[in-house]
């Protein structure tokens, strides 16, 4: 409609300012529906998230300040979160959607980190097999005596420290389910008994001798465990010079 007194060049100028906030809107709306879109498509694919949120993916309300600051939570968060979900309720309590709660952040932000719960499942083994193996490994690398050796590895059991026995148990517990635990489990058992082993050659036992002592010692504490005959510390104390003096065949304890 034209505008009286209103001229053919303001007229053209009002209409080519008139498109250009015609086209800004449509384009706006079209990606606005495509980013809408691929996020929705990569969340049920688990895939992780569009461009448009990278870099803010596996953020969330966890370690909020007064300021409103968030703070993102790596890889390791979640393995750390699904390790203390695991040994508090067992592998049928790691979810993702529980994981999610615990951490105050949203599901999909998951999928920032891993492709799948099978994912997280597989890298819980590895950080057990690393973790909780770590402190069976200092012994040989830092006691070349036996009997040092010995003595040290029944003060980490006692202490309770640099090994978790409840990690342990949650773990083994896993592998009564689960044929890929339970593969882990063996190996690393194996693992440590081939240790023990080599505290005992130390001691000067002969191979066959060091073998089957370095298994009534493993396997006399894994069934302790899982017992839990509910001794106390003073108690526990109290019998192990006896205990490792019948496990090494003499005097370990001064």
């Amino acid at each position: 409609m034209d505008v009286p007194g209103e001229s053919p060049g303001a007229r053209l100028r009002a209409f080519a300012g008139a498109m250009t906030l015609s086209h800004a809107f449509a384009c706006g709306l079209s990606h606005a529906w495509i980013m809408r879109t691929e996020d929705n498509h990569r969340a049920r694919h688990g895939v992780g998230k569009s461009r448009k949120h990278r870099g803010n993916a596996g953020k969330g309300n966890a370690g909020k300040g007064n300021a409103g600051k968030r703070t993102a939570l790596d890889r390791a968060a979640w393995i750390a979160e699904a390790r203390a979900v695991l040994i508090e309720g067992g592998i049928s309590a790691v979810k993702i959607g529980r994981l999610a709660s615990k951490l105050n952040v949203t599901r999909e932000s998951f999928y920032w980190h891993f492709r799948s719960l099978k994912e997280l499942q597989d890298e819980l083994l590895a950080d057990w097999e690393r973790g909780n193996t770590a402190a069976y490994e200092a012994l040989i690398e830092s006691h070349s005596d036996g009997i040092e050796a010995l003595r040290a590895l029944a003060r980490m059991w006692l202490d309770e420290e640099a090994y978790s026995p409840r990690w342990d148990g949650a773990v083994r517990d896993w592998a009564r389910t689960s044929k890929a635990a339970d593969r882990v489990v063996r190996r690393v058992d194996e693992r440590r008994i081939e240790i023990i082993r080599q505290i005992f050659l130390s001691l000067g036992c002969d191979e066959t001798e060091a073998l089957v002592r370095a298994r009534i010692t493993y396997f006399h504490q894994v069934g302790y465990y899982a017992l839990k005959p509910g001794e106390s510390r003073k108690e526990r104390l109290r019998l192990l010079p006896t205990y490792l003096r019948l496990l090494a065949g003499r005097p370990v304890m001064d």
